[in-house]
């Protein structure tokens, strides 16, 4: 499902929208996305960004059963690739204040409350510019790395 800016003013969870200083988190695998300690762009998605949306998770709501389970599930289907986990969070604000200059809006990302049946904690990533190539969307990923943080403070 494609989303737009107004999409972020409606929620779809008992928490509200997501605001722009909430942590949103996002757990990465390794080997398969981190090399040598360092988060690989591969770790997000160009179909996410497009179509699919970057699935998060609101830190100050999320239910840490939950991520053990979704690790433990995701861990199966590619063991090799998939020996262990990390967290990693990012400021909403920061990926909504990211600009860039094109014949397009100049906002790239938006940020919804995207709360399915068995997570209302879940929020989605997109771009908030309809119908980029995969160029564009792979500026756009290198863009939203560099705020992807580790959380040391989360055991799982």
């Amino acid at each position: 499902m494609r989303y737009t800016l107004e999409d972020e003013t409606v929620s779809h969870s008992k928490f509200g929208i997501v605001a722009d200083d909430e942590y949103l988190l996002r757990v990465i695998y390794s080997p398969e996305h981190i090399i040598n300690g360092s988060v690989i762009e591969s770790a997000i998605s160009l179909d996410d960004l497009s179509t699919r949306g970057f699935s998060l998770d609101r830190e100050m709501y999320q239910d840490q059963s939950l991520i053990t389970k979704r690790i433990e599930i995701q861990s199966q289907k590619k063991p090799a690739e998939r020996q262990s986990s990390s967290i990693f969070r990012f400021k909403c604000g920061a990926a909504r204040s990211i600009q860039i200059i094109n014949q397009h809006e100049n906002r790239a990302f938006i940020v919804i409350d995207d709360a399915q049946q068995n997570n209302e904690a879940h929020a989605s990533l997109y771009s908030a510019q309809n119908g980029l190539g995969k160029g564009e969307l792979r500026k756009l990923r290198s863009l939203l790395l560099p705020l992807l943080e580790p959380v040391e403070d989360i055991v799982l």
